[in-house]
């Protein structure tokens, strides 16, 4: 059967970016609307800022960016902010603003002798008080003076994009300092309660940084809440992907993509555009192809290769390097100290989101070729990996260890799906 249309593999299924053709629109949970009715709600009601949290990769940005793409909104990258200025300076730039005044000030009045212009054509600037720069040109009856002065940042931009009537939206909030946050959002209340609408991206337990920044939003915040995919909606990426390729996905394949997604559409993403390139579609095909995978775990560990391998060497390498670590034998041959130890503990949990302390202390059991390594040393090992997490790590921690509860949350799905197949 000859298609009428082709499509790029590169473009059905897309794996970090944003997806089009195989975009799902998923469900309000407790709601009969879709999750992006809600954000469009938002944007129809506003005088609140929005909050849309989740776990990393579970499509946080990608839901925004189908209500409020690009063109249609003001997008700061919370991750390239630093202090108050980087943010202010983004939005002047973003919408083009000019933060400087220029006007020239001619003074007329008799002055003997010649003049010159110094370097490349410009003006010899002459800096005064109050924030000004000026340059002089003598000449025989008067001096012209050009008078650059500096506005005020905030309020330029803030002016600025109030006057646009455009969504502004910070993606990554969670990654800007609890004190730049605090200045941002007191700069923003105002326009906010006046009809501004500013949507703030971040991990789920920080969720509330816009209440903690300033405590006058409380009761002018809207909280939208994501999920990691169910099966279901991540089985909605096959379905609206294969015919568009001609491809057929067995259900085998599916189901064993589903259970190694780890709830994440851009694994999910990734799986599909890794088979469809293995079998050789780049491209709609004329006759239907049947899909398959060579080799299972070649497959899941070349894919894992390109995720979190900066993070787990960091986390293996624990707080320094030190000689007099033990080193212990596993029973699959290899070794290495505690720290490895623990890792791969980890990945004989299953890697899962949530693992307790006797899980973890279970599985050392079945990896060590030796004695159990004491209680306090196993603790003491993943408080360390906690902090290495938080704070050495670029971007949101990929675990972190509950001392109170002795409960690990593995909040990022590609680290869980790292410790599962490269350990392996």
């Amino acid at each position: 059967m000859m298609l009428q249309e082709h499509y790029l593999t590169s473009k059905v299924f897309v794996a970090g970016g944003q997806p089009s053709f195989t975009y799902v629109g998923r469900e309000f949970v407790g709601a009969h609307q879709t999750l992006e009715d809600h954000v469009q709600n938002y944007l129809d009601t506003g005088y609140k800022a929005l909050t849309v949290t989740g776990p990393s990769k579970s499509g946080k940005t990608v839901l925004c960016r189908r209500v409020i793409p690009k063109d249609k909104g003001l997008w700061i990258q919370g991750g390239e902010i630093r202090t108050e200025e980087d943010f202010w300076t983004q939005v002047a730039s973003s919408l083009n603003i000019n933060i400087s005044e220029t006007h020239t000030q001619t003074d007329s009045h008799t002055v003997g002798g010649s003049f010159e212009i110094s370097g490349q054509g410009k003006l010899p600037l002459v800096f005064e008080a109050g924030g000004k720069a000026s340059s002089n040109v003598a000449g025989a009856n008067q001096t012209s003076k050009t008078i650059v002065t500096a506005r005020n940042l905030r309020n330029s931009a803030l002016k600025a994009l109030e006057a646009s009537n455009i969504p502004l939206v910070v993606d990554d909030f969670h990654y800007i300092s609890r004190e730049v946050q605090k200045d941002i959002v007191r700069a923003l209340k105002s326009p906010i309660f006046d009809g501004l609408r500013v949507v703030l991206i971040a991990v789920p337990h920080r969720a509330f940084d816009a209440v903690r920044s300033e405590r006058e939003m409380t009761g002018r915040v809207d909280q939208l809440s994501i999920n990691l995919w169910s099966r279901a909606e991540l089985s909605a990426i096959v379905d609206q992907g294969s015919p568009l390729l001609n491809v057929k996905f067995p259900s085998e394949i599916v189901n064993d993509f589903l259970d190694q997604s780890q709830g994440s559409p851009h694994l999910m993403q990734e799986f599909c555009s890794k088979i469809c390139i293995q079998n050789k579609i780049r491209e709609t095909t004329d006759i239907e192809a049947i899909l398959s995978v060579k080799d299972r775990l070649s497959f899941f560990k070349e894919i894992a290769a390109s995720t979190s391998k900066p993070a787990f060497d960091l986390l293996a390498r624990g707080p320094r390097q030190r000689s007099d670590r033990k080193t212990r034998r596993f029973k699959d041959g290899t070794s290495g100290d505690i720290y490895l130890a623990v890792l791969h503990a980890l990945s004989d949990c299953g890697a899962r989101s949530k693992m307790t302390y006797e899980d973890i202390r279970s599985s050392l059991r079945n990896i060590l070729a030796e004695e159990m390594p004491q209680s306090h040393e196993i603790g003491r090992v993943l408080v360390n990996m906690s902090k290495i997490a938080r704070d050495k790590i670029e971007g949101e921690a990929v675990l972190e260890w509950d001392e109170e509860e002795t409960v690990l949350h593995i909040a990022d799905p590609f680290f869980s799906f790292y410790l599962k197949w490269a350990t392996q």
